[in-house]
């Protein structure tokens, strides 16, 4: 069963998402400081992420130079 605020995962269990938005606001109220690498592919957000930052940001000159 889904309910309207969340999404069934494979085991029956509804989980509720954040949207990118809210987290941000909400990182933002209660850190004194966001340490947010700038990534420019899929890979470089992957490595980021699963080194543990929970913020990046998208260095546009360097998706544009690399064609993303």
């Amino acid at each position: 069963m889904v309910s309207s605020n969340g999404i069934q995962n494979g085991n029956g269990q509804v989980s509720t998402r954040t949207n990118a938005a809210t987290k941000l606001r909400k990182m933002i109220q209660t850190e004194d400081f966001i340490v947010a690498p700038g990534v420019y592919d899929g890979f470089s957000a992957r490595i980021a992420h699963e080194v543990g930052f929970n913020c990046i940001y998208m260095v546009s000159m360097l998706a544009e130079i690399t064609g993303v």
